[in-house]
C-alpha cells in the first residue's frame, strides 16, 4: 500500500494597488482607461493552489500634464529640506518626493489646501 501526504492548500488573495497613467495593461491583458478596483485574476501555483488579485487602479498625473506655470510652483528651489508647495486650485493631491536616485523618500495623500510646507526628515 502506497500513502501519500498531500499539503494543504491555502487560497491566497492580493491587491494590485496601482497608480498609473492611462491607458494601463495589467496581467489580464486588457487596458484599463479609468480608475476601477472591480478586475479580479486567478493565478494557478505549481501547488495547484489559488491566488486571487485585484486591482485597484487609480490615475497617475505627473506635473508634465499640469499647466506649471499658474497651478503647480515650489519655493524655495533649491532647497535644503525645508519648501513649500503650491497647489492652486487642485484637489486631493497625493504626492511623492523623490531622491535624485528616483528613490521614494516621502509620500502623502489627500492635500486639500493652496500651499503646503513640508520638512525632509
Amino acid at each position: 500500500m502506497y500513502v501519500q501526504k498531500l499539503s494543504q492548500c491555502i487560497p491566497t488573495f492580493y491587491i494590485d494597488s496601482v497608480n498609473a497613467e492611462f491607458p494601463y495593461l495589467w496581467i489580464d491583458g486588457l487596458e484599463y482607461n479609468t480608475p476601477t478596483i472591480t478586475p479580479t485574476f486567478v493565478l494557478i501555483g505549481s501547488t495547484g493552489c489559488d491566488s486571487t488579485i485585484t486591482l485597484h487602479l487609480t490615475e497617475f498625473v505627473s506635473v508634465a500634464g499640469l499647466d506649471m506655470e499658474n497651478t503647480v510652483r515650489i519655493f524655495p528651489n533649491p532647497s535644503h529640506g525645508s519648501f513649500t508647495i503650491y497647489f492652486g486650485g487642485l484637489q486631493s493631491v497625493s504626492m511623492r518626493i523623490l531622491d535624485s536616485k528616483g528613490c521614494m523618500v516621502a509620500q502623502k495623500s489627500n492635500i486639500n489646501t493652496q500651499n503646503y510646507h513640508y520638512e525632509l526628515q
